[in-house]
């Protein structure tokens, strides 16, 4: 709940000339991720009746690049969203206050392919900031060495590592500060705080509460995109998928045709990852990327 929140959506999807059926198709995205943010997110502010912040991120600028035509996909998401089921996801979303034309968007169109040269790139980046400045979890105080904790852990080079090996780390560093709490609940609560802070990854859940992810986008990102992905055509091809079709024909052409993912599949996919692997397919069940 402690974060802000982009939904990124296609503006060539819902300009006025766009085809319905694909204007309908790109709004229902928008509505489910609005609903599933405020539901995941409300709980902490719901005497507000407010979710964590939103930013609408409308890509394709350079396709879609007049200020009539954002202020009209601007219009059609207030009457969609603002009138909706979303209405409380609504009201947490940011606004685009100081764009072209004089009148504030409920979005920011952006240009990726010139980065932060794209003014709405860089007005999204000042309102994530003024955003979390806001934030709870950036104004608690903690103990000092805790920091120190956090600048010796970032050392490791590893991607992930174990519970104990970070509770070694946070006796040299000088933890616990809390002799009530004791070590083991002290460097918990210290990983739960990082992980809001999104500077590292640790759920409590039971699978995944001995384990610590350093590095959550080096190793989370390139393993979930060998399974989540575009596998035909042969722009997509991997250097596992010969062996795939060799060694698990039947099992790669589920993946492929109807989204099945064998876990045989994952001694070829994530060979590089070895004793990781368990930890990977834990966390896309827990984010919902998988069902086991």
């Amino acid at each position: 709940a402690d974060g802000v929140y982009g939904v990124l959506f296609n503006m060539q999807a819902v300009v006025s000339d766009a085809d319905a059926g694909e204007r309908e198709g790109a709004l229902a995205f928008l509505d489910f991720w609005l609903n599933s943010i405020f539901l995941h997110t409300q709980s902490s502010r719901s005497k507000q009746g407010l979710c964590a912040p939103i930013l609408l991120i409308g890509t394709h600028k350079d396709k879609v690049g007049e200020v009539e035509q954002h202020q009209q996909i601007s219009q059609l998401l207030v009457e969609r969203f603002g009138k909706s089921m979303a209405l409380t996801a609504w009201r947490s979303v940011e606004k685009y206050e100081d764009a072209p034309g004089g009148s504030p968007l409920c979005f920011f169109p952006v240009d990726n392919t010139i980065g932060q040269s794209d003014a709405a790139v860089r007005a999204a980046l000042r309102v994530v900031e003024d955003v979390a400045k806001k934030s709870d979890t950036i104004q608690q105080q903690v103990p000092l060495a805790w920091l120190g904790f956090f600048d010796e852990i970032k050392q490791d080079k590893r991607l992930c590592v174990s519970v104990d090996d970070v509770k070694a780390v946070a006796r040299k560093c000088g933890l616990p500060i809390s002799k009530r709490l004791g070590l083991d609940k002290e460097v918990r609560g210290m990983l739960s705080f990082f992980n809001k802070l999104g500077k590292l990854m640790y759920h409590e859940d039971s699978s995944l509460s001995e384990v610590v992810v350093l590095r959550p986008v080096e190793l989370l990102i390139p393993a979930f995109t060998k399974i989540i992905r575009e596998h035909k055509g042969p722009l997509h091809q991997m250097a596992e998928t010969e062996a795939l079709e060799k060694d698990f024909p039947y099992e790669w052409r589920q993946l492929v045709d109807q989204g099945m993912l064998d876990t045989q599949l994952l001694d070829v996919l994530w060979r590089e990852y070895g004793e990781h692997s368990k930890v990977l397919l834990q966390l896309m069940h827990r984010f919902g990327l998988s069902v086991p």
